[in-house]
């Protein structure tokens, strides 16, 4: 999902961040250059304070010399004691090309270095891995790990992954995940039952629940999978009010709390949202009072104040350029001109039945969903930046395709022995074919989930599908509303088809038919048909369109004598299981003089 991220953001200007004790002894670093700062560290240790009392809440500026460089490297470094700590974690900044500080860059650092999990953890002396993090490993691989068409987990995509997760092994620690997910439900109708979670996100959850238990089974410390909420990152853009954001999430936590009560795991699955990454609500005055950038937006929805603040501290602070990006769309690159346009279709799909579009042309719409999609792939890095830096140590999963390389991996939603992504009714007697979602694996919050009686199997598919087959009679049943720790679904039964009625004439049938000058049919035969002779001959009646819903008819003349009618009925239904198409069935029938003499079966 990323392109060229590049910027003059404090996340593009971050090299490193790190803990020390209080007399200067690195403890440990990580970032893009923090083999450098280690380096360098006696030269940077001489410039810091070497006691609580001297740490300043502000910048700090220091320099070493760099081989590579004919000048010495110009840094700009924050410290903060960290809370109940007697450690103290700092952050270093390329220094500004301008040489100048600003109120914003100040508050954001002082607010990542407060919010940051950025783990201590020493390796446990003598540790013995005994097979466990490969075990892991293999678990992940094999019950989350989604694979795309240009997978590379086998190519390297392990190994990160394999480091990533020895990190916590090696120090007998909780592996903690990330996974940016459940935002909220789509404001399309035709995709979702309502707006709350529904049994999609209970799958949903679940599955992470097992996940984590199975790693429980083989691992004593365990597990833990963060889900990142991105729902006020894009709440705007997908036209979603942001309280309707915080009620769906408060849903879901009440949901995961019953699921945790009843598989006994309460802490296995956390969330944190955007809002709570910043927790803005002591300082949001002091946001509003900072020369922060407006947030764009293209839909009227309601916004709130700590959500907006929010948006704004986070483009801020990680937001790539955007001329880099307009420049390699207008360039038609590949591989960012298929991203641009993924966003854009699915955006015109998301916001189809949206109040604000739809009195609007399609054109006017498709002008709408490519403002909104480069505004959303803009976000989108943003967020993935401020993961980074918040979360350095976590294994990052993703809901989006990834070649699973590093240092994101895909992962699915739901259990693929129970569970199948379908596109229609007819869908669900196969196997499980290609997703309909254009930008990610299927999700509870673009779909509904069904359930057909007496069957294991749960569907995923958009909720227009079902509604269309309950109002055509083509099944039956209805919605089950959902209780604590269950999320309501669909559950349906096919219909019975009814045979078709044979009505009865009080009058001849072939005067009657005469003289409404009725379609003759002239049948070339020299003895009285048979069953099996009039069948031979509906390749004739079949050239006819016969009108569905009434029955035709055809006088038929053997021999120059009328000697009957021949009717058709039609009518339209599932006629066999299991379900592989819609058919039109024909049903023929024979009468003389008045008289019903032979059903002569369907065509």
């Amino acid at each position: 999902m990323e392109f060229d991220n590049s910027g003059g953001s404090v996340y593009h200007r971050t090299q490193a961040v790190y803990i020390r004790s209080v007399d200067g002894q690195l403890i440990r670093s990580i970032g893009a250059n923090h083999e450098k700062i280690a380096t360098n560290w006696e030269i940077i240790r001489s410039q810091l304070p070497t006691n609580f009392s001297d740490l300043v809440d502000g910048p700090r500026r220091l320099s070493y010399h760099d081989s590579e460089r004919p000048s010495s490297v110009e840094l700009t470094v924050y410290e903060k004691q960290r809370d109940g700590e007697d450690d103290v974690v700092g952050l270093v900044l390329e220094t500004s090309p301008n040489g100048l500080d600003n109120p914003f860059q100040n508050f954001f650092i002082s607010l990542l270095l407060k919010q940051m999990h950025l783990h201590l953890y020493n390796p446990t002396p003598h540790f013995v891995d005994r097979g466990c993090t490969d075990a892991i490993v293999d678990l992940f691989d094999n019950y989350l790990r989604n694979s795309g068409s240009k997978d590379e987990w086998g190519q390297g995509g392990r190994t990160f992954f394999k480091n990533k997760v020895a990190f916590f092994t090696s120090r007998n620690a909780k592996v903690e995940f990330c996974l940016p997910a459940f935002p909220c439900k789509s404001s399309n109708t035709e995709k979702v039952m309502g707006t709350m979670p529904d049994r999609g996100e209970e799958m949903a959850l679940r599955m992470l629940h097992s996940f984590v238990r199975e790693v429980e089974a083989i691992y004593t410390p365990g597990a833990k999978v963060w889900i990142i909420s991105d729902g006020h990152v894009f709440s705007d853009c997908i036209g979603v009010d942001d309280d309707l954001v915080d009620a769906y999430t408060a849903s879901l936590v009440e949901m995961n709390a019953s699921i945790a009560s009843q598989e006994r795991g309460p802490d296995r699955v956390g969330f944190k949202s955007l809002v709570d990454l910043f927790d803005l609500k002591s300082s949001s005055h002091t946001v509003s009072s900072l020369d922060i950038s407006n947030i764009d937006h293209f839909l009227n929805t309601k916004v709130t104040t700590e959500a907006e603040l929010s948006r704004q501290v986070l483009m801020s602070g990680c937001q790539s350029e955007k001329a880099n990006l307009r420049r390699r769309i207008d360039s038609q690159e590949p591989s960012i001109l298929a991203l641009y346009r993924g966003f854009s279709r699915f955006m015109l799909e998301d916001l189809e039945l949206h109040p604000y579009t739809k009195p609007m042309s399609r054109s006017q719409r498709k002008k709408l969903s490519v403002k909104v999609s480069f505004e959303m792939i803009m976000r989108n890095q943003a967020y993935s930046n401020l993961v980074e830096l918040l979360f350095p140590d976590h294994v990052r999963l993703s809901i989006h395709a990834h070649t699973n390389s590093g240092p994101k991996f895909g992962v699915r939603m739901f259990d693929k022995n129970f569970v199948k992504t379908v596109r229609s009714i007819e869908d669900c007697t196969e196997s499980e074919g290609p997703s309909c979602d254009l930008l990610h694996i299927p999700t509870p919050w673009h779909n509904c989930t069904f359930q057909f009686v007496d069957s294991p199997i749960i569907y995923v598919a958009k909720s227009k599908i079902i509604k269309d087959a309950l109002q055509s009679g083509l099944v039956e049943g209805g919605w089950v509303e959902g209780r604590p720790g269950k999320g309501g679904y669909f559950e349906i039964r096919k219909s019975q088809p009814q045979p078709p009625s044979i009505e009865t004439e009080k009058e001849p049938v072939i005067e009657k038919a005469a003289s409404k000058q009725e379609a003759v049919v002239e049948l070339q035969v020299s003895e009285k048909p048979s069953r099996q002779s009039i069948m031979q001959h509906s390749g004739v009646l079949g050239s006819l369109v016969p009108i569905l819903g009434g029955w035709p008819r055809f006088l038929l003349r053997l021999g120059g004598v009328d000697v009957g009618v021949l009717g058709i009925r039609g009518s339209l239904f599932h006629w066999s299981w299991p379900w592989k198409r819609t058919q039109v069935c024909y049903q023929l029938f024979f009468w003389g003089r008045g008289n019903l003499v032979e059903d002569c079966g369907a065509v």
